[in-house]
């Protein structure tokens, strides 16, 4: 999936927000396409579990990231997704939002080995702690999201280096 591939709309003086953006809309609604391809249900599970707490914090989260930043040009959707990993993997207590990211992740197609190289560089800047928690959360989302091994006894992991069951 490239970002070609999603609609990223006429942008206002400046690259601000998209001209003519109908502001009343649904954020999930109007950013169904990337959420859906992000992680399928996600859309209905972040109107049904994160929004009924606090409506306006969400909407505008969901507004910012998914009607905004994911639909700026410049960049391809993929190295976006590597760039968010980053930022949450350094920023460290981002559970939740670090392992969406990673399914979205390996749901855009991005390889495992790309992801551990941006947790390299995590270390190497932000440190040896924020890269290994990063690093455990992949691993958890790699045991729910690959598919089971020959014997079914466990995520077959294939990589350029070695696979493992």
């Amino acid at each position: 999936m490239s970002q070609r591939d999603i609609d990223i709309g006429e942008r206002a003086p400046g690259g601000d927000r998209a001209v003519g953006k109908d502001t009343a809309r649904d954020p999930f609604d109007a950013n169904r396409d990337l959420l859906e391809l992000f992680e399928p249900g996600s859309s209905e599970r972040g109107k049904q579990s994160f929004r009924p707490l606090f409506p306006d914090l969400v909407d505008r989260v969901v507004d910012d990231l998914y009607g905004f930043a994911y639909r700026r040009g410049g960049l391809e959707l993929e190295t976006r997704q590597l760039l968010t990993l980053a930022v949450l993997g350094t920023m460290g207590h981002c559970d939740v939002q670090l392992k969406f990211h990673l399914r979205a992740a390996l749901n855009l197609g991005i390889a495992v080995e790309a992801i551990r190289e941006v947790f390299v560089q995590v270390a190497v800047l932000a440190g040896n702690v924020r890269a290994i928690n990063a690093c455990a959360l992949l691993q958890e989302v790699l045991a729910a999201h690959a598919p089971r091994g020959p014997a079914g006894d466990g995520p077959a992991i294939h990589n350029d280096r070695e696979t493992t069951t």
